[in-house]
């Protein structure tokens, strides 16, 4: 099991959308840095939305994912 914490050491839980708050289906797993980047962004007005904007692929792979997970978990902040 040593190598596992390793291999995932410098990975993060972080909320996805700040509107949603910190449940368990609004979270995404990045790096350190991206999970910083992320918060950092997602603080300022409007950040969330820009996501969407300038990086639709991205938003709509996590959106996808994350709607899969509530979907077949029931949950949802919705």
């Amino acid at each position: 099991m040593r190598g596992v914490s390793k291999s995932i050491g410098h990975l993060h839980l972080t909320v996805w959308n700040p509107a949603h708050g910190d449940v368990v289906d609004n979270l995404v797993l990045l790096t350190g840095d991206e999970a910083d980047a992320h918060d950092a962004l997602v603080a300022e007005p409007g950040g969330f939305e820009s996501i969407a904007r300038n990086e639709p692929a991205y938003f709509e792979s996590v959106e996808r994912r994350l709607g899969r997970a509530r979907r077949d978990f029931k949950w949802g902040y919705y």
